[in-house]
């Protein structure tokens, strides 16, 4: 979501990215950069330090940055994150959002390691993080999700931090679906500036037929076009009438016709 509709820029720190492969491709095909495979803890400690350098760096005019960083309870135990591994707990806590930085955390545990030892950080991630714990169980000896959580960090009404249940809905909570739904909006928005090109009727005709999917005969249209009328008669335009805009969208490489008389259909390509 930030992608589509923030343009936000991603990247993705994850030591077990070779094993998460699939959870992350969608993001990777939007553009996402991906590091971390194979237990790299360098990569993840070079994404963190140019988290910090974005900041020391940013001007009004930067672009927004989301970074996931995965795993981030064992930043404080490896070599090669261990240094930088409560400098990220306190970016976020400090500067991310006026340097325009919005980076996601992920852990499997709520302990200190998640501070890096960084000295009283932890009083202040309550109302410093937005944080969503989510709730699971174990079935036939493995972990399951129970899409229930328990959301922190967020005022209500009257400025306090009260946690939140919250209900999550697997069908919808994925990159790949929302990728879907700006795939489609993104050609309703092409098929919109491909039809300002014709006149009405034609535009609305080849609108509705290009949302049925299917080819449409004059009838179709007088029944899914109740509203379009023939503004020098103010009626629906005759299905004789209608019949020859098929022929003329035809002609203008809008779609095609097949059939022909009272049984003349017109389909979009």
């Amino acid at each position: 979501m930030r992608k589509h509709l923030l343009n936000h820029k991603l990247e993705i720190a994850d030591p077990h990215l070779a094993l998460n492969q699939e959870l992350w491709l969608p993001l990777v095909k939007s553009g996402a950069i991906a590091v971390g495979s194979h237990h790299d803890y360098a990569a993840i400690a070079q994404k963190i330090n140019e988290l910090g350098d974005r900041l020391k760096s940013a001007t009004p005019d930067k672009k927004w940055f989301t970074t996931i960083f995965d795993e981030v309870t064992q930043y404080a135990f490896k070599p090669e994150t261990k240094g930088v591994s409560g400098a990220l707990m306190l970016f976020c806590l400090a500067d991310c959002v006026k340097a325009k930085e919005s980076p996601i955390l992920i852990s499997h545990g709520d302990t200190i390691a998640l501070t890096g030892g960084a000295g009283g950080t932890s009083e202040t991630m309550e109302k410093g993080l937005v944080k969503l714990e989510l709730l699971g169980t174990v079935k036939d000896g493995k972990p399951s999700p129970l899409f229930r959580g328990i959301l922190t960090g967020l005022p209500n009404s009257e400025g306090k931090y009260i946690p939140q249940n919250v209900t999550l809905d697997p069908s919808v909570m994925s990159a790949s679906y929302i990728n879907k739904l700006f795939e489609v909006a993104d050609r309703e928005e092409e098929d919109i500036k491909l039809s300002d090109s014709l006149p009405e009727p034609l535009k609305s005709i080849w609108l509705y037929a290009k949302k049925v999917r299917v080819a449409v005969k004059a009838s179709d249209v007088q029944r899914g076009l109740p509203k379009l009328v023939n503004p020098a008669t103010e009626k629906r335009y005759p299905t004789e009438e209608i019949r020859v805009y098929f022929l003329q969208l035809a002609q203008k490489g809008y779609g095609e016709v097949e059939g022909e008389g009272d049984r003349l259909k017109f389909r979009v390509f």
